[in-house]
Formats: C-alpha cells, structure tokens, sequence
C-alpha cells in the first residue's frame, strides 16, 4: 500500500513539475474588430469598432498575458476608452464614456478569444464578450461578439 501510495505521488509530482515548467506562448490580440451584440437597455446593435492596441512594456507574452489600451466608437458615435488584459484566450477590460456632454458610463467586460471559420472557410479572430455597466440607464448588461477585420 505505502509503495502504490509512493509510485502514485511521485507520478503526480512529475506531472505538476512538467506542467509548471509550460509557458503559455503569448497571443497578440491587437487590431481592429467590428462588434454587434444586444444591450439590456438599447436592445440589438451593430457596426461598433473596437480597437486594441498592445502595451509591450507591460505584457509578458511569454508567460500569456497581454495589456491593452482599448478603444470603442459605437455606431452611433459614442466613444469609449479604456484598458484591457490578457491570459491566454480570456479577456478582461475596463471601459468609460469619453464623449462630451453624455451621461456618466463605465464599465467592465470579461471575453473569450475563439478563432472560428468564416462562411468562406477563413479563420477570424473573434471575442465574445459579456459587459456590464453599472450607471448606465440605472444599471445595465450586454454581450456582444467582435470580428477581428
């Protein structure tokens, strides 16, 4: 019994020890993606531009994570700015109104990064997203998905 129990930690040992010396090869999600979705208060939408702009100084891609500084112009001409970071395929950001005499709006999101097949067989960059925005209209969510142009 002692010796199975010794073979199994040991075997479980090795696997923890080969797994922490992986490194994630970091993934650049900089570019621009045009993004539609539905928003709790404003129901669907489309046509918004989202730009990701990598920070090198303050990414560590060998380890998978990435920072951002991120950019929004809906299709109605709100503009948002903000940051964002990376760990692999997950991102979080942070985003505000920056348009001039529009009511207070800021928020969170979290994505995912996928890399799906369009309808003509090419691989696109998308993030699926899931915001939420605490003062906006009383408080609000959405999600959208955004396709790397």
């Amino acid at each position: 019994m002692i010796k199975k129990l010794s073979i199994g930690l040991l075997s479980l040992g090795l696997v923890h020890a080969a797994i922490a010396d992986q490194k994630m090869t970091g993934l650049d999600l900089s570019g621009t993606y045009i993004c539609s979705g539905y928003d709790s208060h404003d129901g669907g939408f489309a046509g918004s531009k989202l730009t990701l702009a990598l920070d090198a100084k303050d990414s560590l891609p060998q380890d998978g994570y990435g920072a951002y500084h991120y950019n929004v112009v809906t299709s109605g001409g709100t503009k948002y700015t903000g940051e964002a970071s990376s760990s692999g395929n997950t991102l979080a950001m942070y985003f505000a109104n920056t348009t001039p005499n529009q009511q207070s709006d800021h928020g969170v999101s979290i994505g995912f990064v996928t890399h799906d097949k369009n309808n003509s067989g090419q691989v696109q960059t998308q993030i699926h997203k899931f915001y939420y925005e605490p003062q906006y209209e009383g408080g609000g969510n959405g999600s959208e998905t955004c396709v790397k142009q």
